[in-house]
């Protein structure tokens, strides 16, 4: 598939994103994390309990200030590293799909803007390992 990947597995975070090299496309425009709730809901999250995928989602679901205060009262952000104030304010105050044409350039160069061009129709573009 001309090195595309797809995630089949309903409990992966990866669940039927498109994966080339370390940028990954979200064809279902956000919709997929709700399988993934449910996936995890069912068979069990792969760490912690029910109770716990529930709260994570519930707080990816947060609006950018309410998810800031939780990260800054909490000193970690969303992955658990320290707790970073201005990368936390610029990561939710200027637009995704800026970030998303930012990361996808600084690891394929100048055609990277190209490959985060889907992000301008609804398409979720992340790169990260």
């Amino acid at each position: 598939m001309a090195g595309m990947d797809v995630e089949p597995n309903p409990t992966s975070s990866d669940f039927g994103k498109v994966r080339v090299g370390n940028t990954r496309y979200d064809l279902f425009g956000g919709f997929a994390q709700y399988v993934r709730l449910g996936a995890q809901l069912i068979a069990g999250p792969p760490s912690g309990t029910r109770l716990d995928a529930l709260a994570r989602f519930a707080e990816g679901k947060a609006g950018p200030l309410v998810s800031f205060a939780t990260g800054l009262l909490r000193g970690t952000d969303f992955a658990g590293k320290p707790f970073n104030v201005p990368q936390q304010f610029a990561q939710r105050f200027i637009p995704i799909v800026i970030q998303d044409a930012w990361e996808a350039m600084q690891e394929f160069g100048p055609r990277g803007a190209a490959l985060a061009l889907p992000a301008t129709f609804g398409v979720g573009v992340q790169t990260y390992e």
